[in-house]
């Protein structure tokens, strides 16, 4: 039996010699091959078709003579061993000179539909929420304070959706709490029990709905979940130095906490001292202080630069941004039961409080 290498080139010889004869009788004037000037390379002709370098499509209908019988021809001769990876188009490359054939790998293949991983959910999810408003004077007096809160609930079935909500409320009286018409308040009043007036109705199912919502009454310097203190002082004639401190809540732990400061000018402030890290922001005319995390081990820190500048309220007012998986508010999920017989309902709990408005200055 011949070699794989002698039969591509009977093929390719093959071929050639269609070419020639279709030339020699005007049939195609398009098969001027592109390659050395020893072979004639295959351009796009009709009748061959070279596999694009993607996974294989499925098989198509011949739309001529010309295109079967060499469709043909070439399934006949794909005798070269699969276990080294060699294709009839890329031998027919090689003995043509022209640059071989890629396709994409199996495993290519297998990381391009790998699906991601299901999001694992209870029959009952439940979402507490917390926003934080704030404006605090440059002297550190709270000038206005607000916390809104709310509880919503999911049934991601049928059954759960015949639920009642027992909740753990410690030291809340700082704040007031309303549920909406649809829920027995005076079963809240006394129990603390989140429940539908009518047991025969469930809650929506697979769609989240409020069940309570809370607001502060007051707001007291405890209440604040970080304080942020600046001092610039003019070194010398349109020099200031600025030195800022923040300090937190030792009950309370901040992700993902940024100061925006902004300076007047778009000059690059010189870093003296920081805690964290610091971006300039030219066009803002800013300096963002990241932080990130902020809990018992650096409960404090400060920053410190000198710009060039010459106004000290250039740099208010200062702007906060934090998140916290801990609520200003003392509210948790102390149980979830059917309606029913008070068997326990197995529940999802996210908790998260964010600043929104936390301005200084």
């Amino acid at each position: 039996m011949e070699s794989a290498k002698d039969q591509a080139r009977d093929a390719a010889k093959a071929i050639r010699d269609r070419q020639r004869e279709q030339q020699k009788y005007g049939l195609s004037s398009s098969m001027q091959g592109i390659g050395s000037s020893d072979h004639d390379s295959i351009t796009t002709p009709s009748d061959f078709t070279t596999a694009p370098a993607v996974t294989p499509s499925p098989s198509f209908t011949s739309t001529s003579q010309k295109q079967t019988t060499t469709t043909k021809s070439i399934k006949s001769m794909s005798l070269v061993p699969k276990n080294k990876g060699k294709s009839l188009e890329e031998a027919l490359a090689k003995e043509d000179k022209l640059q071989p054939v890629i396709t994409n790998t199996k495993s290519n293949a297998i990381e391009a539909i790998t699906p991601s991983a299901p999001v694992i959910q209870q029959p009952v999810m439940l979402s507490i929420t917390e926003t934080v408003s704030a404006k605090i004077s440059r002297e550190g007096v709270i000038e206005s304070f607000e916390v809104k809160g709310s509880l919503s609930l999911t049934a991601t079935n049928e059954e759960s959706s015949y639920c009642s909500v027992k909740l753990k409320q410690n030291d809340i009286n700082s704040f007031a709490f309303s549920t909406p018409p649809k829920v027995n308040k005076a079963l809240y009043d006394k129990s603390g029990i989140i429940q539908l007036k009518s047991t025969n109705t469930g809650f929506p199912v697979a769609r989240p709905v409020g069940v309570l919502k809370w607001t502060s009454l007051n707001g007291n310097d405890d209440m604040l979940p970080i304080t942020v203190n600046c001092w610039p002082e003019e070194e010398s004639k349109g020099h200031i130095n600025v030195s800022i401190e923040y300090s937190i809540n030792n009950k309370i732990e901040l992700n993902d906490v940024i100061i925006h400061i902004p300076l007047g000018t778009s000059e690059s402030p010189n870093i003296v001292s920081i805690d964290g890290n610091y971006k300039h922001n030219h066009s803002e005319h800013e300096l963002i202080w990241d932080i990130g995390l902020i809990d018992s081990s650096n409960a404090s820190g400060s920053l410190e630069f000198n710009i060039n500048q010459k106004n000290l309220d250039s740099f208010f007012p200062i702007t906060i941004e934090f998140q916290s998986n801990t609520l200003l508010c003392d509210i948790d999920i102390a149980s979830v039961n059917h309606v029913n017989d008070n068997k326990a309902i197995q529940y999802g709990l996210v908790k998260e409080m964010s600043a929104k408005d936390y301005i200084i200055g």
